[in-house]
């Protein structure tokens, strides 16, 4: 599951780079879809705005499910924060 099955690829829809394995999306350094410097965590981002994943390096699982959000809009960065803040606290 962990395993780069692809070459990075910027994501112009949510603005960040993106990294993927078979049936997962992997977090990234300095910045990923799971927060700052989560490049050893997986998961999947669901519909609208719904995220499940692990973090073997912080000993975490999280999974973040909101009740049918946009997918853009002036939601998103209060989610990053929420994402970022959830990456910072966990770390060892």
């Amino acid at each position: 599951a962990t395993v780069e099955t692809d070459k990075q690829r910027f994501d112009y829809t949510i603005f960040i780079p993106m990294r993927y394995s078979t049936g997962m999306v992997l977090g990234n350094n300095p910045i990923g879809i799971y927060g700052p410097f989560t490049a050893k965590a997986y998961g999947h981002p669901g519909f609208t705005n719904i995220l499940c994943w692990a973090d073997p390096e912080r000993h975490i699982s999280v999974a973040i499910l909101t009740s049918g959000k946009a997918i853009l809009g002036k939601h998103l960065f209060p989610l990053f924060m929420l994402l970022s803040r959830i990456s910072f606290y966990c770390k060892d």
